[in-house]
């Protein structure tokens, strides 16, 4: 799928993404320094014959420390774009390009944590959801409070802008429609 033109992209604001960025800057810092010791407290303990110790408690400080830099690193990534071609979704794991034939509805999901949430219904009945685009995330992404914010009949943002751009597709306003 060719990514066309960006109508709207959830992700999170400039800020957030500078702070997410230090933030991981930090834990890389710390982690080395944890390593560091871990290093020396492992030669430590193999010269007084406790190598199982050593490995139990370096496993036991770097095994979090890297589960939580690859968390924040693969956090900063969420997105939900949409474009002239389709949508694409970045997850914290994967990304996935949904071209505008698959749609079938875009909607919101009353989920009670991830509560507004965007939702893509394919054809095939697959659904896809963009964390990003929950109410919750609605100040990480840099929206204003704004009244249809608040009323729960009125779709969020991003779903809005995926509804606009999926009827104009329907409508045939983009080169690759129906």
């Amino acid at each position: 799928m060719d990514s066309g033109n960006t109508l709207y992209v959830a992700q999170l604001a400039p800020a957030w993404r500078i702070m997410q960025w230090v933030g991981f800057a930090v834990l890389t810092v710390l982690a080395a320094g944890a390593a560091a010791a871990v290093a020396v407290l492992s030669v430590l303990a193999f010269e007084g014959g406790q190598r199982p110790v050593a490995i139990a408690v370096a496993a036991a400080v770097l095994v979090p420390w890297s589960a939580l830099i690859v968390y924040v690193f693969r956090v900063a990534r969420l997105a939900m774009i949409v474009t002239t071609e389709g949508i694409t979704v970045r997850g914290l794991l994967r990304t996935r390009r949904v071209p505008w034939e698959q749609v079938r509805l875009i909607d919101e999901v009353p989920h009670w944590y991830h509560r507004r949430l965007t939702r893509i219904v394919l054809t095939d009945g697959t659904r896809i959801t963009s964390l990003i685009t929950s109410y919750p995330s609605l100040r990480l992404r840099g929206e204003p409070w704004e009244q249809a914010a608040r009323d729960g009949h009125v779709p969020m943002v991003p779903t809005r802008q995926a509804v606009a751009a999926h009827r104009r597709w329907l409508r045939g306003e983009f080169a690759s429609s129906p």
